[in-house]
């Protein structure tokens, strides 16, 4: 068995050439990422990851071959502004919750959980309707 451990993890991606301006959005490991590998399983202990209005959490297992499953719990927040950095065509605010268990194989996960919007409003430039005040 391998054991690792991540002191430092930034995710960084520049915004397409849509946005409004040069844009970038980031997150970074919120303490050490633990996670060990042994016969082709993946078994994350620790992964929390926060940036701009955003936490995400990983615990559980990847197998990459043979019998071996998924077996993760993904909890994250975020807010949906951050859609408008990405693509200034898209108007959005509002805050989404996930809270999901992925099992399957990595080729055919199956996800079951819940998001949760609050206060959601999605609108596109060149559609005349949106959504709004969506929560649920």
């Amino acid at each position: 068995m391998r054991r690792s451990r991540v002191p430092r993890l930034d995710l960084t991606t520049q915004a397409s050439a849509r946005a409004s301006a040069p844009t970038t959005i980031a997150v970074a490991n919120d303490g050490a990422i633990s996670a060990d590998f042994d016969h082709s399983v993946l078994r994350i202990r620790t992964a929390h990851l926060t940036g701009r209005s955003t936490d995400i959490t990983v615990t559980g297992s990847a197998g990459f071959t043979g019998a071996n499953r998924l077996d993760l719990s993904v909890k994250a927040t975020t807010d949906l502004n951050l859609i408008e950095q990405i693509d200034r065509e898209v108007h959005a605010h509002g805050a989404i919750a996930v809270d999901a268990a992925v099992h399957g194989s990595p080729s055919q996960p199956l996800v079951n959980g819940s998001v949760r919007l609050t206060n959601g409003a999605f609108n596109l430039e060149s559609i005349p309707n949106g959504i709004s005040n969506a929560n649920g």
